[in-house]
């Protein structure tokens, strides 16, 4: 896929939005963890890499050794479409894996105006939009309001009591919910 997505983003007006690298972005060998999560932010690269709150939880997820947290952003219009037409799902920066591949698909979502977003992400990953047709994953809100907009799309809802908690929070059900299937 890497090969898919590199022949895109010479096509795209901000490619660097798309590779990773960034200092203090964490890569592991997925060979070696238990957990994979794709971290989304359901908005472009550049107000999610501007949000603290998403750069505190990535780098607590991180700490965790059974755990990989990659970042997933909205594409750019001009992305989306490349991708669409190429048959490229939604990826993660760090390894570019399909977030369909994650273990763990957690949101983050700082304002109503992106619940649409999080359905466009879904679709483009090839992630069923409705949560009775997928397995259990755990998402995280800091500012939710309406809950029932998006109910038939999620399965858990875990608001952000204490921030640095929330994706440790979903790691540990995840875990207790393997080892019990």
């Amino acid at each position: 896929m890497k090969e898919k997505i590199e022949k895109i983003l010479l096509k795209v007006q901000k490619p660097a939005r798309y590779t990773g690298g960034e200092l203090n972005s964490v890569i592991k060998d997925k060979n070696s963890v238990d957990i994979r999560y794709a971290f989304c932010f359901p908005d472009s690269y550049e107000i999610g890499m501007s949000h603290l709150g998403m750069k505190i939880l990535y780098s607590h997820a991180n700490r965790r050794a059974d755990t990989w947290c990659e970042r997933v952003f909205a594409p750019w219009g001009d992305m989306e479409a490349l991708m669409r037409e190429n048959g490229v799902p939604l990826f993660a920066l760090e390894s570019t894996d399909s977030v369909r591949d994650f273990d763990l698909i957690g949101f983050t979502l700082q304002y109503e105006l992106s619940y649409t977003n999080i359905l466009n992400m879904l679709d483009l990953a090839g992630v069923p939009l409705f949560a009775s047709d997928r397995e259990c994953w755990c998402w995280q809100w800091p500012c939710l309001k309406h809950e029932w907009l998006l109910e038939v799309y999620l399965h858990k809802t875990l608001i952000n009591a204490h921030i640095s908690e929330s994706i440790p929070t979903c790691c540990r059900a995840y875990r207790i919910l393997q080892s019990v299937s």
